[in-house]
Protein backbone atom coordinates (compact mmCIF):
# COMPACT_ATOMS: atom_id res chain seq x y z
CA UNK A 1 0.00 0.00 0.00
CA UNK A 2 3.18 2.56 0.89
CA UNK A 3 4.75 2.12 -2.61
CA UNK A 4 1.37 2.40 -4.45
CA UNK A 5 0.77 5.20 -2.07
CA UNK A 6 4.31 7.44 -2.71
CA UNK A 7 3.94 6.68 -6.40
CA UNK A 8 0.71 8.91 -6.50
CA UNK A 9 3.33 11.57 -4.69
CA UNK A 10 5.51 14.34 -7.54
CA UNK A 11 8.18 12.04 -6.34
CA UNK A 12 10.99 10.79 -8.69
CA UNK A 13 12.19 6.95 -8.13
CA UNK A 14 14.88 8.00 -6.03
CA UNK A 15 13.10 9.93 -3.45
CA UNK A 16 10.30 6.99 -3.84
CA UNK A 17 12.75 4.37 -2.71
CA UNK A 18 14.77 6.46 0.38
CA UNK A 19 11.04 7.18 1.57
CA UNK A 20 10.06 3.38 1.03
CA UNK A 21 13.46 2.74 2.87
CA UNK A 22 12.24 4.62 5.59
CA UNK A 23 8.93 3.49 6.24
CA UNK A 24 10.15 0.20 6.28
CA UNK A 25 12.03 1.03 9.30
CA UNK A 26 8.79 1.49 11.31
CA UNK A 27 9.02 -1.32 14.06
CA UNK A 28 5.66 -2.67 13.57
CA UNK A 29 6.30 -3.57 9.57
CA UNK A 30 9.55 -5.44 10.97
CA UNK A 31 7.28 -7.49 12.50
CA UNK A 32 8.17 -6.77 16.25
CA UNK A 33 5.06 -5.37 17.63
CA UNK A 34 2.22 -7.34 16.57
CA UNK A 35 -0.55 -5.60 18.71
CA UNK A 36 -0.15 -2.30 16.77
CA UNK A 37 -3.40 -1.54 14.71
CA UNK A 38 -3.30 -0.94 10.96
CA UNK A 39 -4.62 2.88 12.02
CA UNK A 40 -1.66 3.71 14.11
CA UNK A 41 0.73 2.21 11.22
CA UNK A 42 -0.65 4.34 8.26
CA UNK A 43 -0.38 6.98 11.46
CA UNK A 44 3.52 6.55 11.06
CA UNK A 45 3.23 5.93 7.68
CA UNK A 46 1.48 9.50 6.94
CA UNK A 47 4.08 11.25 9.83
CA UNK A 48 7.11 9.87 7.57
CA UNK A 49 5.07 11.24 3.68
CA UNK A 50 4.49 14.35 5.62
CA UNK A 51 7.80 15.01 6.67
CA UNK A 52 9.93 14.23 3.17
CA UNK A 53 7.00 16.04 1.48
CA UNK A 54 7.03 19.04 4.06
CA UNK A 55 3.33 19.61 3.02
CA UNK A 56 0.68 19.06 5.89
CA UNK A 57 -1.97 17.56 3.06
CA UNK A 58 0.12 15.85 0.43
CA UNK A 59 -2.96 13.97 -1.34
CA UNK A 60 -5.09 17.48 -1.55
CA UNK A 61 -4.76 17.28 -5.21
CA UNK A 62 -5.71 13.43 -5.60
CA UNK A 63 -8.60 13.99 -3.00
CA UNK A 64 -9.77 16.70 -5.07
CA UNK A 65 -9.95 14.51 -8.32
CA UNK A 66 -11.25 11.64 -6.52
CA UNK A 67 -14.38 13.75 -5.68
CA UNK A 68 -14.63 15.54 -9.30
CA UNK A 69 -14.94 12.17 -11.02
CA UNK A 70 -17.61 11.06 -8.93
CA UNK A 71 -19.11 14.15 -8.90
CA UNK A 72 -19.12 14.09 -12.46
CA UNK A 73 -21.25 10.18 -12.04
CA UNK A 74 -23.50 12.25 -9.38
CA UNK A 75 -26.49 13.46 -11.04
CA UNK A 76 -26.82 10.28 -12.99
CA UNK A 77 -26.49 8.28 -9.89
CA UNK A 78 -29.55 10.07 -8.24
CA UNK A 79 -31.59 9.63 -11.33
CA UNK A 80 -31.07 5.91 -10.30
CA UNK A 81 -32.26 6.40 -6.94
CA UNK A 82 -34.96 8.94 -7.75
CA UNK A 83 -36.37 6.27 -10.47
CA UNK A 84 -35.87 3.45 -8.43
CA UNK A 85 -39.04 1.47 -6.94
CA UNK A 86 -37.19 1.48 -3.63
CA UNK A 87 -35.13 4.31 -3.69
CA UNK A 88 -33.55 4.14 0.18
CA UNK A 89 -32.25 0.04 -0.85
CA UNK A 90 -31.11 1.69 -4.06
CA UNK A 91 -29.34 4.41 -1.82
CA UNK A 92 -27.67 2.14 0.56
CA UNK A 93 -26.48 -0.28 -2.55
CA UNK A 94 -24.61 2.77 -3.64
CA UNK A 95 -23.34 3.71 -0.51
CA UNK A 96 -22.36 0.32 0.10
CA UNK A 97 -20.37 0.15 -3.31
CA UNK A 98 -18.86 3.24 -2.95
CA UNK A 99 -16.56 0.92 -0.25
CA UNK A 100 -15.85 -1.41 -2.74
CA UNK A 101 -14.48 0.82 -5.38
CA UNK A 102 -10.25 1.74 -5.17
CA UNK A 103 -10.41 5.33 -5.63
CA UNK A 104 -6.60 5.54 -4.85
CA UNK A 105 -6.48 3.37 -8.25
CA UNK A 106 -6.56 6.37 -11.46
CA UNK A 107 -10.30 6.19 -12.95
CA UNK A 108 -12.35 7.92 -15.08
CA UNK A 109 -16.23 8.63 -14.72
CA UNK A 110 -16.92 5.83 -17.88
CA UNK A 111 -14.71 3.36 -15.32
CA UNK A 112 -16.71 4.25 -11.84
CA UNK A 113 -19.74 3.97 -13.57
CA UNK A 114 -19.36 0.75 -15.39
CA UNK A 115 -18.02 -0.57 -11.95
CA UNK A 116 -21.25 0.47 -10.15
CA UNK A 117 -23.61 -1.05 -12.59
CA UNK A 118 -21.67 -4.59 -12.60
CA UNK A 119 -22.17 -4.73 -9.13
CA UNK A 120 -25.18 -2.98 -8.72
CA UNK A 121 -27.17 -5.88 -8.77
CA UNK A 122 -26.03 -7.98 -5.71
CA UNK A 123 -28.82 -8.27 -3.40
CA UNK A 124 -28.88 -6.76 0.28
CA UNK A 125 -30.47 -9.00 3.28
CA UNK A 126 -33.86 -7.93 3.22
CA UNK A 127 -34.34 -8.04 6.85
CA UNK A 128 -30.91 -6.02 7.01
CA UNK A 129 -32.82 -3.59 4.62
CA UNK A 130 -36.33 -3.65 6.88
CA UNK A 131 -34.17 -3.10 10.00
CA UNK A 132 -32.33 -0.18 8.91
CA UNK A 133 -35.67 1.58 7.41
CA UNK A 134 -37.11 0.81 10.47
CA UNK A 135 -34.41 2.23 12.73
CA UNK A 136 -34.40 5.29 10.52
CA UNK A 137 -37.95 5.63 11.26
CA UNK A 138 -37.40 5.90 14.73
CA UNK A 139 -34.60 7.97 14.69
CA UNK A 140 -33.99 11.73 14.86
CA UNK A 141 -30.57 11.81 14.47
CA UNK A 142 -27.89 9.60 13.10
CA UNK A 143 -23.93 9.36 13.38
CA UNK A 144 -22.53 8.70 10.22
CA UNK A 145 -18.51 8.35 9.42
CA UNK A 146 -17.02 9.20 6.70
CA UNK A 147 -14.50 7.25 4.90
CA UNK A 148 -12.37 8.12 1.63
CA UNK A 149 -13.13 10.85 -1.01
CA UNK A 150 -14.91 9.91 -3.79
CA UNK A 151 -17.31 7.29 -1.94
CA UNK A 152 -18.17 10.64 -0.01
CA UNK A 153 -20.13 11.50 -2.82
CA UNK A 154 -22.05 8.47 -2.67
CA UNK A 155 -22.57 8.93 1.07
CA UNK A 156 -23.96 12.22 0.06
CA UNK A 157 -26.64 10.52 -2.02
CA UNK A 158 -27.44 8.14 0.72
CA UNK A 159 -28.16 10.74 3.45
CA UNK A 160 -29.76 13.13 1.03
CA UNK A 161 -32.12 10.05 0.11
CA UNK A 162 -32.65 9.43 3.97
CA UNK A 163 -33.31 12.88 4.61
CA UNK A 164 -36.05 12.67 1.70
CA UNK A 165 -37.73 10.08 3.55
CA UNK A 166 -37.33 10.59 7.02
CA UNK A 167 -36.73 13.43 9.29
CA UNK A 168 -33.42 13.07 10.15
CA UNK A 169 -30.72 15.30 11.61
CA UNK A 170 -27.24 13.42 9.95
CA UNK A 171 -23.64 14.13 11.95
CA UNK A 172 -20.72 13.99 10.10
CA UNK A 173 -17.72 12.54 11.69
CA UNK A 174 -14.07 13.09 9.27
CA UNK A 175 -10.58 13.12 9.94
CA UNK A 176 -9.46 16.16 11.91
CA UNK A 177 -6.41 15.76 9.98
CA UNK A 178 -5.62 14.92 6.56
CA UNK A 179 -4.68 11.34 6.13
CA UNK A 180 -4.19 9.67 2.92
CA UNK A 181 -7.34 10.02 0.55
CA UNK A 182 -9.25 9.95 3.88
CA UNK A 183 -12.63 12.78 4.02
CA UNK A 184 -11.69 16.32 6.20
CA UNK A 185 -13.83 19.31 6.81
CA UNK A 186 -12.42 20.64 3.66
CA UNK A 187 -13.68 17.74 1.39
CA UNK A 188 -16.80 17.37 3.12
CA UNK A 189 -17.64 20.86 2.35
CA UNK A 190 -16.33 20.66 -1.47
CA UNK A 191 -19.02 18.14 -2.34
CA UNK A 192 -21.86 20.20 -0.56
CA UNK A 193 -22.00 18.39 2.89
CA UNK A 194 -22.68 21.46 4.70
CA UNK A 195 -25.78 21.74 3.16
CA UNK A 196 -26.98 18.96 2.94
CA UNK A 197 -26.87 19.22 6.92
CA UNK A 198 -28.88 22.08 6.99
Amino acid sequence: MSISVLRRLPLDEEKIKALYTEILEIPSLQGRFWETTSVHVIEKVMEKIHHAMNDPDPFAAEKERQNAVVMELYPRLKSWVEKSTNPLYTAAKLAILGNAIDFMVPQNVADIENTVREKLDFPLDPKECEMLEENLRRSKRVLYFADNCGEIVLDKLFMETVKGLFDIEFVLVVKSVPAMNDVTLKEARAVGMDILRR
